[in-house]
């Protein structure tokens, strides 16, 4: 289950105390606790994936096979 930007600034709130969930991060936030996920969220996140080598977070290539006839001498 992916959990979206909203419930998880609903969550942060929630563990702090504050039981008014939140609407809107992006758009508009209208209250100080949409304000302040608005500001800290996209910080804390990158900042998390940054820390630890998470197996979702790398991108994957696959190599190709070059068929060009270049040889190594």
């Amino acid at each position: 289950m992916a959990a979206t930007d909203i419930a998880i600034c609903n969550i942060a709130l929630g563990h702090l105390g504050i039981t008014q969930p939140v609407a809107d991060i992006t758009v508009s936030p209208a209250t100080k606790e949409e304000k302040a996920c608005n500001r800290l969220y996209a910080h804390a996140r990158k900042t998390l994936l940054a820390r630890y080598l998470w197996n979702f977070a790398h991108r994957r290539a696959v190599p190709v096979e070059l068929t060009t006839g270049v040889t190594l001498d």
